[in-house]
């Protein structure tokens, strides 16, 4: 397994070093402040042209290649690990509106009582197969175990990790304001995710093979033998290879098991879509050297389809970009596409550094946590 993290490392340098120049410690980064794009789009076609990629002098093109290695890759069965590069223990895995301090009452059918709560910041493992795998999960001291929660999963991108999209996203604060739960997976080093195949760009060159559908379904049922789940809420988002898995499981599982999605500077596939119609929020820099724009709303304009939503869209302007709400979404099926003007391959708001955009951008993490609470 390590010298298949080695091949596609190779196979990510080639890529990232074709994107062009970056700056920083290591000659890449996914941080600084992009140039903005000259003009904003204002077309109301939601096949209207992106501002080219690569206006940021390609200073995102993907600092995954910082750690090139199968980090922290887990041995099947035992949970052990090798030597990880970015310090986490958390670095495996596989596949597979609320009031602050309440949740709302359990579904139908679902009783919920003498739960003895976990609040705090906690990692976990479960097995799956034949994996150890992974999480972190957050439940607000405020929160009522007996009363059902909404759950959001947060999974990160290649070579990242459950602790780094914890650091990055600010998604714990956001929890004990808003009274929900945040769970950030593990994935499987090198692959970190099952993604689906044929999807845009670069993703499938490291797309994994387990069953992270199943690692969702094994993390549910032991967040519940703690705290009381609001099935009806059970969102995801995701970064970069987090994004397209978030698209996958939308795809395949919306409605049954995730009730909305908000991809990140992410992709999918064509194809059939049993999870449709559902919330799908999507959100990419214009700037992407990595993850170019055009998968960012070529996702869209699959959801635009699978939802019954038309291509016409209003504006809303957001810090640093703007955001299009397509009309004529039915209930429960609303797309918007989130484009930040310039930005590079990071999450939008996020405090500058390798991963995050700095605050030109608007918050990603704010605006997913609001479109979903418009939305559920």
């Amino acid at each position: 397994m390590r010298g298949l993290g080695t091949l596609v490392a190779g196979l990510f340098l080639v890529i990232v070093i074709g994107c062009g120049s970056g700056e920083g410690d290591s000659g890449l980064t996914l941080g600084g402040t992009p140039a903005a794009v000259p003009g904003s789009m204002t077309s109301t076609d939601a096949n209207a042209d992106i501002a080219p990629a690569g206006s940021t002098g390609a200073a995102g093109a993907m600092s995954m290649s910082m750690a090139l290695t199968a980090d922290g890759m887990q041995t099947p069965a035992t949970g052990e690990m090798s030597d990880g590069t970015d310090g986490n223990t958390g670095g495996t895995g596989g596949t597979g509106d609320t009031s602050s301090g309440g949740g709302t009452p359990s579904p139908a059918g679902a009783p919920c009582t003498g739960k003895p709560g976990a609040p705090g910041t906690n990692s976990h493992s479960v097995m799956n197969g034949a994996l150890n795998r992974t999480y972190i999960v957050h439940i607000p001291e405020s929160l009522d175990p007996n009363a059902a929660a909404p759950v959001l999963f947060v999974h990160h991108g290649f070579t990242m990790s459950g602790q780094v999209m914890v650091d990055l996203t600010g998604f714990k604060g956001i929890a004990d304001r808003e009274g929900f739960i945040a769970v950030f997976p593990d994935g499987a080093g090198a692959t970190p995710w099952n993604v689906g195949t044929g999807v845009c760009g670069v993703g499938g060159a490291v797309a994994g093979v387990e069953d992270d559908f199943g690692f969702v379904d094994k993390m549910l049922d032991a967040i519940e033998a703690d705290h009381c789940v609001d099935r009806e809420r059970v969102m995801t988002t995701g970064f970069s290879m987090g994004g397209y898995f978030s698209n996958h499981i939308g795809c395949q599982e919306g409605g049954s098991k995730i009730r909305a999605i908000a991809p990140h500077s992410g992709g999918t596939y064509s194809g059939d879509c049993s999870g449709a119609p559902l919330p799908v929020m999507l959100l990419h820099g214009t700037g992407d050297a990595l993850i170019t724009p055009d998968c960012g709303t070529g996702a869209r304009d699959l959801w635009v389809q699978r939802n019954g939503c038309s291509s016409e869209f209003e504006t809303r302007p957001v810090m640093g970009g703007h955001c299009e709400w397509h009309n004529g979404c039915p209930e429960g099926g609303q797309v918007v596409m989130c484009l930040f003007d310039g930005m590079a391959h990071a999450w939008a708001g996020a405090p500058q550094g390798l991963y995050g955009s700095g605050p030109a951008f608007d918050d990603a993490s704010e605006l997913i946590w609001d479109f979903f609470k418009q939305n559920l």
